[in-house]
């Protein structure tokens, strides 16, 4: 079941691509900004970003690596946050097995950019909500519940520890 759910997370996670990574600022300020997703390992728990080594996101996480990214998809009623601990990586082995065409616009020189990182998410635990039916069936169930005088039970809401 865990299994099932999990590649159905990392479905998801790889459809919406962009997560917003909060990370704690100055004064243990929360301090977020949409990152993309470039390879996800629900298997050993982690999820992998690159950034350029002179942001504000990269003091953040040395300084507290408490960390939680957001996903949503409004449109297919899709929610999760995540919540874990990012490290900074600048290892141009782990470079090459994250690197895909994509990052490769960003920094053209390749894993050799000397501002290039790869930070690591260890996911701690996931907690989602998502439609359990299609549409119709979703809209049937509102309107029973409705006339039931009941409240609707629609969607399903789950947290999963790693």
């Amino acid at each position: 079941m865990k299994e099932e759910i999990l590649d159905q997370i990392e479905t998801w996670v790889e459809d919406i691509g962009v997560g917003m990574l909060v990370t704690h600022g100055n004064s243990d300020n929360l301090s977020s900004r949409p990152m993309e997703v470039v390879t996800t390992d629900l298997e050993n728990g982690f999820f992998y970003f690159f950034s350029d080594s002179n942001t504000i996101k990269i003091t953040e996480i040395a300084q507290n690596s408490g960390s939680l990214i957001s996903f949503s998809c409004p449109k297919k009623k899709i929610y999760l946050s995540v919540e874990g601990n990012a490290f900074v990586i600048n290892d141009k082995n782990e470079f090459q097995k994250h690197w895909n065409d994509k990052v490769s616009l960003w920094y053209p020189q390749g894993i050799d950019d000397e501002k290039l990182r790869l930070i690591s998410f260890k996911i701690e635990d996931i907690e989602f909500w998502s439609p359990e039916d299609n549409n119709l069936f979703r809209s049937y169930k509102i309107l029973l519940s409705n006339i039931l005088g009941e409240r609707p039970k629609v969607d399903q809401h789950k947290k999963i520890d790693f």
